[in-house]
């Protein structure tokens, strides 16, 4: 999708205009979905296709204060507060949503906060750096004897691990990788100053740690073994936004960088693990918090103010030669489908094309290679997994690329 050229992101922002101000942001990848959570306790799905309103859910007498869905979109994480407290903290507490029935799973959940994060399968909620909340059971599962953190854990490795940073003495800090299931703590490690903005995303077998010493500081590692794949700085900035994953090779944050201004940032990890890496781009108008990716490369959705923007990433102009890359695909049937399919590539006739198929955890499922005919079509099986066995039914990005041309689009597999 991207490649070592600086690429500026083309203006087609899809707005998705609403009365209230955004506080939260989910993404379902199964169903393609945006939720999005106000202050007036409505949580609005958008399809984040098309930015066409798909439905609502109304909490009523709550401000929404964060947000967080599930895979498939059937479990919402909120922290709402009465809509008549007075003080931030006052009447607040964490629930769960179940969707489409609407109803209220759980009314109150164990240390809850703005910014918890629900398991990818919908079951579990991260209460701390060890220890989740099981919403089926009801559950507390967490390692004795060691304090619960302070709301910044998330999940990891396909979901199966909770993980997160603490602060700890003279400005140290440690990362925590929680097995929950087992009830042991796999990776309990200092990894030295922090200072303030202590933060980390996680994206399949990676975890990405943000830092502010003299500077910030994006360092990325490999999970579970904390070996430092990639690292990055940037100038003193206050107004340090949002980060992410785009997915398992690029990462995008709101920053100033130290050669090219302030701006939000897509970056290439690669194998350097000290000073500065250069951008590969930049997207326009969006940034703020809160902000998410759809992990995918696809979308990186955006509030401010009443308008939500979903800037489609794979409108991508060079700011060196503004050659338009054309990663469009003008055909693919049958989709969904179990057996084979086709895809018509604009612009690629008879043309070497590798391919890939990403899973909605972000790992490389499935890849190989093919040649157009002189229409541009290519028929392929759908592929054996990387394990020898049947690929899961389920959604998949697929990605392919001939030269330096690269197109990407979502097949479903039944």
């Amino acid at each position: 999708m991207y490649n070592d050229t600086l690429w500026n992101v083309n203006a087609n922002e899809q707005p998705y205009p609403f009365n209230g101000g955004s506080n939260g942001l989910g993404y379902s990848p199964v169903t393609n979905t945006l939720y999005s959570g106000t202050e007036v306790g409505l949580i609005a799905l958008y399809d984040a296709e098309t930015g066409v309103l798909k439905d609502t859910i109304l909490l009523t007498h709550r401000r929404i204060l964060g947000l967080d869905v599930s895979a498939d979109g059937t479990r919402i994480y909120v922290y709402v507060q009465d809509s008549a407290a007075k003080g931030p903290v006052d009447r607040a507490k964490g629930q769960v949503v179940e969707y489409p029935s609407k109803r209220i799973l759980v009314d109150s959940v164990p240390s809850g906060y703005v910014w918890t994060k629900i398991s990818p399968d919908g079951r579990y909620i991260a209460a701390g750096t060890n220890a989740v909340y099981d919403i089926q059971t009801r559950v507390v599962l967490n390692q004795e004897g060691t304090s619960f953190g302070n709301g910044l854990a998330t999940f990891a490795l396909l979901g199966s691990r909770v993980a997160g940073c603490e602060g700890i003495a003279n400005d140290q800090f440690r990362f925590r990788l929680f097995d929950y299931k087992n009830q042991r703590m796999e990776v309990d490690t200092n990894l030295g100053k922090a200072g303030f903005g202590l933060e980390a995303r996680t994206h399949g077998n990676k975890v990405a740690i943000l830092t502010h010493t003299y500077m910030w500081i994006l360092t990325v590692y490999s999970l579970p073994s904390m070996e430092k794949i990639w690292a990055t700085g940037f100038t003193e900035s206050d107004g340090f936004g949002f980060f992410d994953f785009l997915d398992d090779e690029h990462v995008i944050c709101r920053t100033e960088d130290q050669k090219h201004g302030m701006g939000t940032w897509i970056y290439k990890i690669g194998t350097t693990v000290v000073g500065s890496t250069r951008p590969i781009g930049q997207t326009i108008s969006a940034g703020a918090t809160p902000s998410i990716t759809s992990r995918d490369g696809r979308f990186l959705f955006s509030a401010g103010g009443v308008i939500l923007r979903a800037v489609d990433l794979r409108g991508l102009t060079s700011s060196v030669n503004n050659e338009q890359k054309d990663n469009q695909v003008t055909l693919i049937y049958p989709n969904p489908t179990n057996s084979s399919f086709t895809v018509k590539l604009a612009g690629c006739n008879s043309c070497e094309v590798t391919w890939e198929m990403i899973n909605l955890s972000g790992e490389r499922s499935a890849n190989g290679s093919g040649i157009t005919d002189v229409s541009g079509s290519m028929t392929s099986q759908v592929p054996i997994g990387s394990n020898s066995s049947a690929l899961a039914p389920g959604r998949y990005t697929l990605r392919l690329r001939s030269g330096a041309k690269a197109w990407s689009f979502i097949l479903v597999v039944l």
